[in-house]
């Protein structure tokens, strides 16, 4: 372990939580659960998005700069914004002010299933 890695294995979750190097704690012996949780609640959005963040991820992972990493040109978010996910979620969103994707889900398995 390099010196440097030291002081971020020593704060409490909670410290860590605190100052943004982790986004949740859970329990000790709950981790399991709370990962489930986790991919639950990724599950529970669009598949488009899911893809599109990883993406971002994936070509942003080695930028260190914060503001260079935002900034990054990607043509992943004009990907999304012309998604049918997002043409989809926005117009049930304008019509009735919600969105449920599982019907997408439930079809793109099919789907994929038929293939």
């Amino acid at each position: 372990m390099s010196p440097a890695s030291g002081p971020w294995l020593t704060y409490f979750p909670s410290e860590a939580q605190a100052y943004g190097l982790v986004n949740r704690v859970v329990d000790a012996g709950t981790a399991l659960d709370g990962a489930r949780d986790l991919a639950a609640e990724i599950l529970d959005g669009s598949p488009t998005s899911v893809r599109i963040s990883l993406q971002v991820m994936d070509e942003t992972r080695g930028i260190a700069d914060v503001v260079d990493a935002v900034t990054h040109p990607t043509s992943a978010f004009d990907d999304l914004m012309t998604s049918e996910d997002a043409i989809e979620g926005m117009t049930a969103f304008a019509q009735n002010g919600n969105f449920c994707m599982e019907t997408r889900k439930i079809n793109s398995g099919i789907a994929e299933l038929t293939r």
